[in-house]
């Protein structure tokens, strides 16, 4: 989706949320029309980099990265598998690491009676 949007036109409101460009534009919507939106202070684009850099990806690559949009979505998906296996790796080892944790003082307690 994020592709997507960047391959859109600057002019159109997706990618002037995404970036946080939108100065006091009013929205075309049913719910919210005649209602202006104040310049976002903490923009979509600050999300989507913690993704990138969660994903392994170079933040300032993300335009060229995503004008071609198979090269992106295969990167996207094999970043997101990779991410995943370190995510699961990384909460392995906080689990054997609290277990031991837990063993250690249970012996001590042992020890102490």
């Amino acid at each position: 989706m994020v592709g997507k949007i960047e391959r859109m036109d600057n002019k159109l409101l997706p990618k002037k949320i995404m970036y946080g460009t939108l100065d006091h534009t009013k929205i075309p919507s049913a719910k919210c029309s005649g209602k202006l939106i104040k310049k976002m202070k903490n923009p979509f684009m600050s999300v989507v980099q913690k993704d990138l850099k969660i994903f392994n990806i170079e933040a300032n690559r993300f335009k060229e990265l995503a004008s071609n949009r198979k090269k992106f979505n295969d990167l996207i998906r094999t970043s997101k598998v990779e991410a995943n296996e370190k995510w699961i790796k990384q909460k392995e080892q906080e689990t054997r690491a609290r277990r031991q944790r837990r063993q250690e003082q249970q012996e001590q307690e042992q020890n102490i009676n």
